[in-house]
């Protein structure tokens, strides 16, 4: 095996970064004090806030521009909503919660059970294949 190393240079590069914990742990704090270091002191910070404005707690502590994503939480809403703050020009996007897209109203598990329903119904045997 032939491996090579180069020198670093630094490209327009997007950082993903999931938080977890239980209920009260300090997430979304936790988000919008990594987002303001990843931003700069001047930098612009999309909240895309899915937990009926509990973001908004914080509005005191950090600068940010706050949007309620509301149901559907289907994925298509979320990367509506992620292109938007993009084509805004935001530096840093947080997004508190990512678990509706697949548990909560209009997440993946509601559109896999209604394929499901679509295609086998009532007939559990069909279901469960």
């Amino acid at each position: 095996m032939n491996f090579q190393f180069r020198p670093a240079i630094r490209e327009k590069t997007s950082l993903l970064i999931a938080l977890a914990g239980s209920s009260g742990s300090g997430k979304t704090y936790s988000a919008l004090k990594m987002a303001r270091g990843l931003a700069g002191p001047n930098g612009k910070i999309a909240a895309l806030d899915t937990e009926a404005g509990r973001m908004l707690h914080y509005a005191d502590q950090f600068e940010f521009d706050h949007g309620d994503l509301k149901p559907p939480f289907s994925p298509q809403s979320y990367i509506d909503a992620i292109v938007a703050a993009d084509r805004a020009g935001y530096d840093v996007i947080v997004i508190d919660s990512l678990s509706h897209v697949w548990d909560g109203d209009g997440g993946v598990r509601e559109m896999q059970e209604a394929v499901l329903t679509r295609i086998a119904g009532d007939d559990y045997k069909k279901r469960a294949a």
